[in-house]
């Protein structure tokens, strides 16, 4: 079995106007309610999770992101 690369270390961006923070497991709150957001799926197609956030989830996103 080959050897895995490390996972990339992702800094904050920092502008005058902007920030760009890794995603962290502490986002997940706020990233439910946008994907939840109805509005975005008139961009993105498809609909509103009817399932609601679970800690289950959170620690799905934790692992994805370290």
């Amino acid at each position: 079995m080959p050897a895995t690369e490390p996972w990339p270390t992702a800094f904050p961006l920092v502008t005058p106007r902007l920030t760009l923070e890794p995603r962290r497991v502490n986002h997940a709150p706020e990233a439910v309610k946008l994907f939840n957001d109805p509005r975005l799926h008139t961009w993105t197609g498809g609909m509103p999770s009817a399932v609601p956030a679970r800690p289950k989830a959170t620690l799905l996103m934790a692992r994805k992101v370290g």
